[in-house]
């Protein structure tokens, strides 16, 4: 399944519950990490407090958070080869 990328802007994303298109993908409760730019966002809507999971794109403000955590955790992302 491909990322859907018809979202307004890389960091915001719409709620599937209220259509609430505020959600900040910056502001995620949990980020998992499936390739070097992509990933699983868990969220909260600001406006229903839905619980909200995506796969998106990692947006490049994010990338060198996403990076360094992985350099700490010793994760195969952050491993120089």
């Amino acid at each position: 399944m491909a990322p859907d990328r018809s979202h307004i802007s890389p960091e915001l994303i719409a709620c599937p519950r209220c259509g609430e298109r505020s959600i900040d993908l910056r502001e995620y409760r949990s980020l998992m990490a499936l390739s070097a730019d992509l990933a699983l966002f868990a969220l909260d809507c600001p406006r229903c407090s839905a619980k909200v999971s995506t796969i998106r794109y990692i947006p490049p403000s994010l990338r060198d958070a996403v990076d360094f955590a992985a350099i700490k955790a010793g994760a195969g992302m952050g491993q120089v080869r």
